[in-house]
């Protein structure tokens, strides 16, 4: 490499080389070099091998990341390297190095892009030496102290994942070129400025795992470009600004773990590209009324509203009608969400995968899953589930649904995790279920089941845990068996108690029943909710009588009718 020294060299790229390399020997005399790339290399020292870069007057893009560099960047390299437009030294040994202070030096080129780790000071203020920064990647750091804010022309400013306090400053609305902007996983606080709904070419606004309060800005003007919203962990409330509906271009709204406190953003269905929701673990309450266009949420592929106070039926239009759930023709070729945006950033989603929580790093265009579980959800599952052939997973536990478990369930052949535990659900699991072939966990557990446990294929994979807590149930992997009188239903007990509080007690349907049942339909009106009289009377067949009481109630003006909580 010594002959290299007096050759008009211009690129040398000697990434992931196998040998040693001492770099003041390699580069000290290469001076119409341009472009030097020595990322994954092995070299004889580090510092003050750095120091040698000075000499590089003409380097336009210099990349020594995932080397063991250490120590102290030499202040006196960055005078000597006017054209320098990219650098990176991300993933060294930098262990030493505490401060990166460069407002006090005279530089006069331009840095396209500028990638570093373990800092943890950052000061870019007022005489940030490069005016034309396009892109600032100095996440997982261990910056600590207030968020600085990078010259204007800066597009991609990743500054997550470090120990970053106090609320954002004023500053930030001066970025009108930013398309990227990532603060998360930090400590910022209090409110979000409503200047970031402005910024016209801001495609990812990533605040999630902070603490800011307060509400959402409602100022998000038309035209904005924005994709990807994601304010997950912080300790906003509600309600939630319909101006959202000026993102057309809207792809993923992650509102996760805050405090919002509104009714179902129905009105989000006229986004015609959301793909992502997740409402999960907020104070969402009250009942999903009936979609109000023909093809609601169309392009939805990932529905969280866990843990929120949800209430009603489930509304079969919507399962019906979630295409991309129903559709193989919506998705063309295996990709991840982000391909073809850019390639500095990666769309991410925290979700419940068979009873873990897991964060999805990249999100491909076939994971789909719903989750609406921990609500208050009563009667029962539509027929229509049955269409989401593409669906991955549904969890519907802890709710109040009742009625027998629909055997059109078998027509998701690509549900891979099935949770319907800690519900009301009665009869027999169906046997049709075990023509789910990706079926690969099973909840079932704390229901009124009885009988015979479905076996063969997947069902023979499945143990205790997938039906505990139904008294009625037998056969394997069970160790009851199956008798003329095993598959009753369990007498009273206190996992009735839940029925018994919210004042649905079948003896009052059977009784009912035997007087004759138009009386007992019309008892039942009176005393029950809709969801709950819903699900009586699909169980006693009395469906056309529930509708003919409903004519005669509005024909009527109404007649007096107490709930029963």
């Amino acid at each position: 490499m010594s002959n290299w020294s007096s050759s008009p060299i211009r690129e040398l790229t000697l990434s992931m080389t196998a040998f040693s390399i001492d770099l003041s020997n390699l580069v000290i005399n290469l001076k119409f070099l341009n472009r030097l790339h020595l990322s994954n290399c092995t070299f004889i020292r580090s510092y003050p091998q750095l120091a040698m870069l000075a000499n590089l007057s003409k380097i336009t893009s210099l990349d020594l990341s995932h080397n063991n560099f250490g120590g102290h960047i030499p202040w006196n390299i960055f005078p000597n390297l006017p054209q320098l437009t990219y650098l990176e030294l991300s993933s060294n040994n930098l262990v030493g190095l505490k401060e990166l202070i460069l407002s006090l030096n005279q530089f006069t080129g331009t840095i396209q892009e500028f990638q570093y780790t373990s800092l943890s000071y950052l000061d870019l203020e007022e005489q940030f030496p490069w005016k034309n920064l396009e892109s600032l990647d100095i996440s997982s750091n261990s910056i600590q102290g207030h968020l600085s804010i990078p010259p204007p022309s800066t597009h991609h400013y990743f500054i997550s994942n470090n120990h970053l306090f106090g609320e954002i400053p004023s500053l930030i609305c001066t970025l009108t070129s930013i398309r990227m902007l990532d603060l998360s996983n930090n400590t910022l606080n209090g409110s979000i400025p409503p200047c970031l709904g402005n910024l016209s070419f801001l495609l990812v606004l990533n605040l999630q795992m902070n603490m800011f309060d307060g509400t959402i800005p409602i100022t998000f003007a038309k035209g904005n470009t924005l994709r990807n919203i994601d304010l997950n962990g912080n300790r906003l409330k509600g309600p939630l600004p319909r101006a959202l509906l000026n993102y057309r271009n809207l792809e993923i709204l992650d509102l996760g773990n805050n405090m919002i406190n509104d009714t179902f953003p129905q009105w989000l269905e006229f986004l015609p590209n959301l793909q992502v929701l997740v409402l999960r673990s907020n104070k969402f309450h009250g009942c999903i009324s009936s979609p109000s266009v023909r093809f609601p949420f169309q392009k939805l592929r990932i529905l969280d509203l866990s843990n929120n106070l949800f209430d009603g039926l489930l509304l079969t239009q919507y399962f019906e009608n979630f295409l991309a759930m129903i559709h193989v023709g919506y998705v063309n070729k295996l990709k991840y969400m982000e391909d073809g945006h850019f390639p500095y950033y990666t769309d991410s989603v925290v979700v419940t995968i068979k009873g873990f929580d897991i964060e999805l790093e990249h999100i491909l265009n076939i994971f789909t899953i719903i989750d609406f579980s921990k609500n208050n959800f009563a009667g029962e599952i539509p027929k229509s589930i049955g269409n989401l052939k593409l669906l991955k997973g549904l969890n519907l536990s802890h709710n109040k649904l009742c009625g027998h478990i629909p055997t059109s369930l078998r027509n998701m052949s690509n549900l891979e995790w099935l949770d319907l535990s800690s519900n009301n659900f009665y009869g027999e699991i169906p046997m049709q279920l075990s023509e789910m072939m990706s079926l690969a966990v099973l909840n079932l557990s704390q229901n009124h089941l009885v009988g015979a446990i479905p076996g063969g294929n997947q069902f023979n994979t499945f143990e205790n845990d997938s039906y505990i807590r139904n008294l009625g149930l037998c056969e394997f992997p069970l160790t009851k068996t199956c008798g003329n009188n095993e598959a009753q239903p369990p007498s009273p007990s206190a996992d009735d108690d839940d029925e018994a509080t919210n004042g649905f007690q079948w003896k009052y349907i059977y009784m009912g029943y035997a007087s004759g049942l138009v009386i007992g339909i019309s008892i039942g009106y009176m005393l029950f909710s809709d969801e709950r009289l819903a699900c009586l009377m699909r169980k006693v067949g009395g469906e056309r009588w529930l509708k003919f009481l409903k004519r005669k109630k509005r024909a009527n003006g109404g007649f007096s009718r107490r709930r029963i909580n």
